[in-house]
């Protein structure tokens, strides 16, 4: 797998924007990806099965505040998945969180979401908090935490 870092008047926005519809019933809009983009503070990377982003299979964003990394959305396109390109994206974020000495990566996930749990948990992430109705006002967000 290969990554890409989008910034803001770099080609690959239109990627991240079908992706996320593929991989999540409620994607983000537009609007919000290229604030995404344009804030300082926010990485995404592309992951590509090639190095010229001809075939772009998900992506990885996260924020950084401090020394704490929030790993806000991951996504891998289906036939993509189960091929570790998600372990891949999410070292990829360590090694940037790491040169950046961070010392947290948080996330949160629906508890509905067993399938992002367990990936979670098989990479040392643990459950800190639970938000009450976070999603729509009816799901329940699991807040989980890796230290660096």
């Amino acid at each position: 797998m290969h990554f890409t870092r989008i910034e803001k008047n770099t080609r690959g926005l239109e990627a991240l924007i079908d992706i996320d519809a593929a991989c999540f019933d409620t994607p983000w809009t537009v609007a919000q990806w290229r604030a995404e983009v344009e804030n300082p503070e926010n990485r995404i990377l592309l992951v590509s099965v090639d190095e010229e982003l001809l075939y772009p299979v998900g992506f990885i964003s996260y924020g950084i505040s401090g020394d704490d990394i929030e790993l806000k959305k991951i996504a891998i396109l289906s036939p993509y998945r189960r091929k570790h390109a998600a372990s891949q994206a999410l070292e990829k974020m360590l090694e940037d969180a790491r040169s950046m000495d961070a010392h947290n990566i948080i996330i949160e996930v629906a508890v509905t979401n067993l399938a992002a749990i367990r990936f979670y948990e098989s990479h040392a992430f643990y459950k800190i908090h639970v938000r009450k109705k976070y999603y729509n006002n009816l799901v329940d967000a699991l807040v989980m935490q890796k230290e660096v």
